[in-house]
């Protein structure tokens, strides 16, 4: 009975640290509020609102879209190709083509977390199941360190509810969870235990964020460094190096598959801005976040975009006092100075702070890093365990150590966000500007001297327990801030994904300027020029460049940016000029925003200011006449004609026909489907050729098949005469073929086939990667797809290694029938299996010694003989 209480507590310690995450996230899975990014990031959400319709405006918990267009759009990509039995080695749905487990951050083998990106609200129970882990690896760790259960606890709820989680749900955070459990592993290799440790760096190599896990190693390799001299003779600390040694090697070969993937893309890719030096300092706005994280409002308050796109979590001012303790209070104090000298290093650099910054780009590698954003997990680490150690500690120091350092560090803290806040008065007065914005400000101040001032009595008197509630409420309530911002979810155009699922042929891609958002294609499984990716294949960037625009940024294309002079969209010059080279990569429909005019798309005809009472067409099937005056049509041959309509019949047929004194074109559409403001889109089968301008045109409109009137929208001319909102267009632009409450569809003619063999051959696409074709003569096979190292041919059972035209794929066919074969393997790919085999069986191998271990030490001894 005696040690069943403590057994009780430290099951219970557990079972909150697991189900906190879900508890506070609970009321966005049972209200129908959302958090999703899906709506906004891929375009189709319908109502087309920004993040401010929640309890609080902002986004709920992420700053960076990336947590849609990368976790989300390329995650469930990876997911649904696991649930078919593929390896995830390509993403045929993004541009033209592209690695994708090459790519890293789509995390293709971080099993199992990724499966749950493939379930509805999937990014929801990717964050859930990343904070449980994280929150019960630092338990785990702070139990290894032998520290009290108050300060466990509170250890684990500061680390799962950390700013990081709070502010992000992209790529970074996946690889926090796996710092803890790399230093349990490294406190368990001081006992010949290697299993942990291995674990823990394949999952931090797997979680698919190269940057966040370098500098999270960072202070794993100190930190078993402090280690290494902690052991007590040479004998030891050899054989800790052993186990460290090959537990890091065994959770690299388990990612090797992954890493493998990575560096076969590389020589072909371009890294943007981190193929050069990042010298870059958190912006002085930044500090005062960093304390007291709500005092610039939620996420994206007052628009302050450039600000918090830099910000990569927070620490709080609770967290940093008691870290602050906890360096004077704990017993280790070896360990203590590696992660006070590694926050000191890390906020060097964070602030660009001059020799530091420059020397420490001299490491490999770390100059290259975002550090003023993606170092801040590492920090939060380091403050967690030394708050955890002052927690631990402070009911033993001597009463008048405790006033001390309570009343020196909650000085030298205060002081440290007075400064903070007087730097960033030029951005608070921005959000003092906005409604609601006093509160915030003020609040932040309040709860953050609030909680200064509890952990200074907590100390003083030397209440661990009290600390350890103030840290973990602490935690949870600046964590719950942001998610104030959900909102009723948006439903999406769930039309336009029909639509294109349903028209688009094998092979054929859609370019967008608005709907379906960068790497969302890979989420509907609709091929798309669009993409957002770090890094990006060479040959797809410069063929942008040099056939889309010279200035097309390196990792985003979306179809809008950079603008022109003029304020056009970076496509919309080759929608208007050269088509070709849109079809020429497979593309067959332009999606754009409802309403946005498109050169090459926009209305020929006359849209003058001014209205009238609308044009009424009869159910009888009544002819209306109306004679569009001289100049209304330019002199060309038009191929469609689209009517805006208003209310009036839903069913039937409306017929349009223009006419001149000798010819007329005709054609007929069907008004289901089309609701009131939308287009009425008429194909001129034969096509009408606008005659000179001096002499008019006659517009024909009648219905047949409607139960009643049909009301037209009206304009008037600057000659004062009363035209249907008529749109005309050119028989060789693009036509409007989906019109929706979104977004518009419009198909471009004639456009190039998946695959291509010449004249002398009869090609027979079965499917993206197979094709037969029939040859008189040899010819060459054209595929459409990107080229890059690792694509392999089989022409009749016979390997090929495809050539290139410089962007696609060549294969050269024989006489006769062939059947042609396609497939992508990373280079070395093999190899990476066979790695992976190993690290598996060096991790079972570990945990079962480590069980076995474990079991002898439990045993009891044996009586002995007499």
């Amino acid at each position: 009975m005696r040690g069943l209480i403590p057994f009780l507590r430290r099951r219970a310690v557990l079972c909150l640290v697991l189900v906190a995450p879900l508890l506070v996230h609970l009321p966005e899975l049972v209200t129908g509020l959302s958090s999703d990014p899906l709506p906004m990031i891929s375009g189709l959400g319908l109502t087309g609102a920004d993040w401010h319709a929640g309890i609080v405006p902002g986004r709920p918990g992420w700053i960076d879209g990336n947590a849609g267009a990368t976790v989300q759009a390329l995650g469930r990509r990876v997911a649904c190709d696991w649930w078919h039995g593929e390896v995830p080695w390509w993403n045929p749905y993004d541009g033209v083509g592209m690695p994708l487990a090459g790519e890293y951050q789509p995390a293709a083998f971080f099993m199992p977390f990724v499966l749950l990106l493939g379930l509805d609200n999937g990014l929801l129970w990717l964050k859930i199941a990343l904070q449980t882990l994280a929150g019960v690896s630092m338990l785990c760790l702070l139990r290894r360190l032998r520290l009290s259960q108050p300060a466990c606890l509170a250890g684990a709820l500061a680390y799962g509810f950390n700013g990081t989680f709070a502010w992000a749900s992209d790529s970074p955070i996946q690889p926090l969870p796996f710092l803890p459990l790399i230093l349990l592993g490294i406190e368990h290799a001081r006992e010949r235990g290697l299993a942990i440790l291995a674990l823990g760096v394949g999952g931090l190599l797997l979680a698919g964020f190269p940057e966040t896990a370098f500098l999270l190693g960072l202070l794993a390799v100190g930190w078993a460094v402090v280690r290494m001299f902690d052991a007590q003779d040479t004998t030891a600390r050899i054989g800790f190096v052993r186990r460290v040694v090959i537990g890091g090697v065994a959770g690299c070969a388990l990612a090797a598959p992954q890493l493998v993937a990575f560096a076969a893309y590389l020589p072909e890719a371009i890294l943007g801005q981190h193929g050069g030096m990042i010298d870059r300092p958190l912006p002085r706005s930044g500090w005062s976040m960093l304390l007291m994280p709500a005092i610039n409002g939620p996420i994206f308050f007052a628009d302050q975009t450039s600000l918090w796109f830099q910000l990569g979590g927070y620490a709080g001012v609770v967290l940093l006092t008691l870290a602050l303790i906890g360096v004077w209070v704990t017993p280790d104090r070896r360990l203590s100075r590696w992660l006070v000298a590694f926050i000191a290093l890390m906020v060097c650099k964070i602030g660009d702070v001059r020799p530091v910054s420059r020397l420490l780009d001299l490491l490999p590698a770390f100059g290259h890093a975002m550090v003023f954003r993606y170092g801040v997990p590492a920090v939060l680490c380091a403050l967690t365990v030394l708050a955890a150690f002052a927690i631990d500690g402070v009911s033993r120091a001597p009463a008048r150590t405790r006033w001390r350092l309570c009343v020196a560090c909650g000085t030298l803290v205060a002081v440290l966000a007075t400064i903070a806040v007087w730097q960033d008065r030029a951005t608070m007065g921005v959000v003092l500007a906005q409604p609601g914005g006093y509160a915030f400000v003020i609040g932040a101040i309040v709860w953050g001297a609030t909680g200064l001032g509890a952990v200074m009595v907590a100390v003083g008197n030397g209440w661990s327990r009290l600390c350890a509630g103030v840290l973990a409420v602490d935690a949870v309530v600046l964590f719950c801030i942001p998610l104030l911002g959900v909102r009723p979810a948006d439903p999406i155009d769930q039309g336009l994904v029909a639509f294109l699922h349903a028209r688009l042929r094998p092979g054929e891609r859609v370019v967008s300027m608005g709907p379906l958002g960068p790497n969302y294609g890979a989420y509907f499984a609709i091929p798309s020029l669009n993409h957002i990716t770090a890094p990006a294949p060479r040959r797809w960037i410069e063929a942008l460049r040099r056939d889309i625009d010279p200035v097309l940024d390196e990792v985003t294309f979306n179809g809008t940016l950079p603008f022109d002079i003029s304020g056009d969209y970076s496509l919309t010059r080759v929608v208007a000029a050269a088509p070709e080279r849109l079809t020429a990569l497979g593309v067959r429909f332009v999606l754009a925003w409802k309403g946005a005019p498109v050169p090459g798309i926009r209305p020929l005809g006359a849209r003058e200011v001014g209205g009238t009472p609308m044009l009424d067409l009869s159910p009888t099937g009544h002819v209306t006449e109306i004679v569009l005056p001289p100049g209304s049509l330019p002199t060309v041959t038009l191929g469609q004609l689209s009517l805006r309509r208003g209310g009036g019949a839903t069913e039937g047929q409306l017929h349009a026909a223009l006419c001149d004194e000798a010819t007329c074109g005709s054609g007929e559409a069907s008004l289901a489907g089309t609701g009131e403001g939308g287009q009425i889109s008429i194909t001129l089968p034969d096509r009408f050729a606008v005659p000179a301008s001096e002499r008019p045109v006659r517009l024909r409109l009648w219905l047949t098949g409607a139960s009643g009137t049909l009301s037209l929208y009206q304009r008037v001319t600057a000659a004062g005469a009363s035209v249907p909102d008529l749109l005309a267009f050119r028989a060789d632009a693009p036509r409007v073929v989906y019109d929706g409450p979104r977004g518009v569809a419009y198909e471009l003619p004639r456009v190039a086939p998946y695959f291509e063999a010449g004249d002398a051959c009869r090609v027979r696409m079965i499917d993206r990667a197979n094709v037969e074709a029939t040859c008189r003569d040899a010819s060459v096979l054209l595929r459409r797809e990107l080229m890059m190292t690792g694509w392999q041919a089989r022409v009749n059972g016979r390997r090929v290694t495809p050539g290139t035209d410089g962007l696609f794929q060549r294969v050269p066919l024989p006489r006769g029938t062939s059947v042609v074969r396609f497939r992508y393997v990373p280079p070395y790919a093999r190899l990476g299996w066979a790695l992976a085999c190993g690290g598996v069986v060096t991790l079972m191998v570990g945990a079962v010694s480590d069980l076995r271990r474990r079991t002898e030490k439990r045993m009891p001894q044996a009586w002995p003989h007499p």
